[in-house]
């Protein structure tokens, strides 16, 4: 097992500036495994961490053993990706095989591509940010299952960007906790742990004073949102969406939702009772185009409402 610490005032990492391996990425900061030998741990303790421009952090697993664990710890964390995510999700949605982290983006990953179990990724700051497709990700694309993804932040803000534990394979979907003050979501922006082949959905648990999502990607395809879905044709069980909140502001397309967009898949959600929610301009869920209307919508929006 591989640690590296990493204990510095500030890091960047910028692929189109910096070099820290040769390959498909040349700004990385990585432990993943191909091979059955474990994955280790990296831990990142900095004021401000910058991860740019397809630049990359991960510990993920490519074969039997789990994926490893990335502990970040900073006053400030930008994920600043290249792409908008009407390029990047259609990809996902399609199954295409992912090979690698580098395919999906800059960001933070400790994912499972093989029969391993996806890692844990934690991450303590003051100001978390993600624009322009980055991410932050403990899915799985194979059998294993995915991974824990544990935040804790005064301010959060998803533009564009995904924080995700989805399942794109056998294995169940992973674990989403968000602990914060404030969190807003904005074109396209969410928060999910869903599933699109066999596995079971994942848990997202959202705690947060206040919570504001707004709006859809520029073409309309995908909402800013948070959510638990089932797509194509699975017909295993939907994931579970807690959510705690003092207010909750969705507005112009954005959405909460647990769908189901097969024939007999299962999705919940869950609003705590101190969650008011603050409707304007009755929004409504946005799904992409080539995917029929979920029937839990109904459910979903009445579990909002109550």
């Amino acid at each position: 097992m591989l640690l590296r610490t990493i204990d510095s005032s500030k890091v960047l990492a910028d692929a189109l500036t910096d070099s820290f391996r040769n390959g498909m990425n040349p700004a990385a900061i990585l432990d993943d495994h191909s091979t059955n030998t474990r994955t280790g741990l990296i831990t990142v303790l900095v004021d401000r961490l910058e991860v740019q421009n397809n630049a990359l952090i991960s510990a993920s697993t490519f074969g039997s053993h789990p994926g490893g664990t990335i502990n970040v710890e900073a006053n400030s964390v930008e994920l600043t990706g290249t792409d908008i995510l009407e390029n990047v999700l259609p990809r996902l949605f399609a199954l295409e095989v992912i090979e690698n982290p580098d395919q999906i983006g800059s960001g933070l990953f400790a994912m499972s591509l093989g029969a391993g179990n996806a890692g844990i990724l934690n991450l303590q700051a003051n100001e978390l940010s993600l624009d322009r497709s980055a991410f932050m990700s403990t899915i799985t694309t194979s059998a294993g299952n995915g991974g824990t993804l544990n935040v804790n932040a005064d301010q959060i803000a998803i533009r564009n960007s995904e924080i995700f534990a989805d399942t794109y394979g056998a294995g169940n979907g992973g674990i989403v906790n968000l602990n914060a003050d404030f969190i807003r979501m904005d074109i396209g922006g969410g928060i999910f742990a869903s599933t699109f082949q066999s596995g079971a959905g994942g848990l997202v648990n959202v705690n947060a004073d206040r919570i504001e999502i707004d709006g859809t990607t520029a073409n309309g395809q995908f909402n800013s949102g948070i959510g638990s879905n089932v797509f194509s044709n699975v017909l295993t069980i939907g994931g579970l969406v807690t959510i705690n909140a003092r207010e909750i502001e969705v507005t112009n397309g954005g959405s909460i939702g647990a769908g189901t967009f097969g024939p007999r898949g299962v999705a919940q959600l869950f609003c705590g009772q101190q969650s008011p929610l603050i409707c304007r301009e009755s929004p409504r869920m946005v799904y992409p185009k080539a995917r029929s209307r979920p029937k839990a919508v109904a459910r979903a929006r009445r579990a909002i409402s109550n």
